[in-house]
């Protein structure tokens, strides 16, 4: 007769086990979206905070091929040759007196 009282009452343990464990499988799906969600922030910002040197190769952005480099050659008569006011605040305000 016990046997038969014990019966809904393991019933009962093993319904409320069964919510119990299911409510842990909802909450572990939403902690999997979670953490896939922040390691993609990680991630974007990783690359907007570590210079490109230290990024592993294969996430490093593509540079453009470098192309033909110019250097200006600084002459001693440039100023020389600049006889108009306006000119001289220009060259100025561009650096052009640092090269002389």
């Amino acid at each position: 007769m016990t046997a038969l009282l014990r019966g809904p009452a393991y019933r009962a343990a093993l319904s409320e086990a069964h919510r119990e464990l299911e409510g842990i499988c909802e909450r572990l799906a939403e902690l999997r979206v979670r953490k896939e969600r922040v390691e993609k922030a990680v991630t974007a910002l990783r690359e907007l905070v570590t210079p490109p040197s230290f990024l592993a190769p294969e996430s490093q952005p593509a540079l453009p091929a470098p192309g033909p480099e110019y250097e200006m050659q600084p002459s001693g008569h440039w100023q020389e040759l600049t006889t108009d006011p306006l000119q001289r605040q220009i060259n100025n305000a561009l650096g052009m007196a640092a090269l002389a």
